[in-house]
């Protein structure tokens, strides 16, 4: 019975939304709001939620290679990475109205926010790996001179950055290149507070570039591209959603998140 009325509800929003918005198959759409809708219909929206941290064990830390795999499962908030111009201004004329021109590129130090596990793995994953950068004042097995800083090539590492859309397949991947961690904050305790631990961690690297989309989308060999974890959890987890949340649409915004909503189910399954 349940099924019966999915299949109804999936009717009923196909419907509404023709009424709405009009238009038929194979005729082009009318208006910039029918444009906008097939654009939807077509591509999806790209979600802030759907994204995976990637962060390989640097060379100094070669046996920490199981708290690094679940990384990408304990980063709660990232970013994509962006970039800013150095400008200077100078008078258009020698006097009157100022010019800004670029002279240079600025990258800003990345932060990515984590949940603390079980184990505490996480967090003593970036602690030592700073302590690794710069020794402290009792280096490990007294091999270093305290606050020795660690070879470049020996902490740097590659993070890589993707965004998925709800279908799974990503859509925006970034890297950053020669990254290390600059600061593990302060971790907040307190008895009246039963909340989960939450901390940053700071990172500088050298330059941040986005993927060709046409290159991460194809898989070893020329194939169909390998899922990790995270898009089979996406997969699945949209597909969910949406059957869950298909009903006739009361609104502009109903009937956009309704349209990717049918468009979700058709395609997961």
């Amino acid at each position: 019975m349940s099924l019966l009325n999915t299949a109804m509800n999936a009717i009923g929003t196909a419907a509404a939304l023709k009424s709405i918005f009009g238009g038929s198959e194979g005729k082009p759409p009318a208006g910039r709001m029918s444009k906008f809708m097939a654009e939807v219909r077509s591509a999806g929206v790209a979600r802030t939620n759907l994204f995976e941290i990637e962060i390989t064990p640097p060379k100094c830390m070669l046996g920490s290679k199981e708290a690094a795999q679940k990384i990408s499962l304990y980063a709660e908030g990232a970013a994509i990475p962006g970039r800013s111009l150095e400008t200077q201004e100078f008078s258009r004329y020698g006097y009157g109205p100022h010019e800004k021109f670029p002279y240079s590129m600025q990258y800003q130090d990345y932060t990515v926010q984590f949940f603390g596990d079980g184990r505490g793995e996480i967090y003593k994953f970036f602690y030592n790996w700073m302590n690794n950068i710069v020794k402290g004042d009792q280096p490990v097995n007294n091999d270093t001179n305290g606050y020795e800083v660690g070879f470049r090539e020996d902490y740097c590492v590659d993070i890589n950055v993707r965004t998925y859309n709800e279908q799974g397949d990503t859509i925006l991947a970034s890297t950053i290149t020669n990254a290390f961690p600059i600061m593990v904050p302060d971790v907040s305790l307190n008895w009246s507070d039963a909340g989960l631990m939450q901390f940053s961690v700071t990172f500088a690297y050298t330059q941040a570039e986005l993927l060709d989309s046409d290159f991460i989308s194809v898989g070893k060999n020329g194939g169909p591209p390998t899922l990790s974890l995270m898009q089979k959890l996406v997969k699945i987890g949209t597909a969910v959603q949406a059957i869950a949340a298909i009903r006739r649409p009361t609104s502009i915004q109903e009937a956009l998140s309704s349209t990717t909503n049918v468009k979700n189910v058709i395609n997961n399954f």
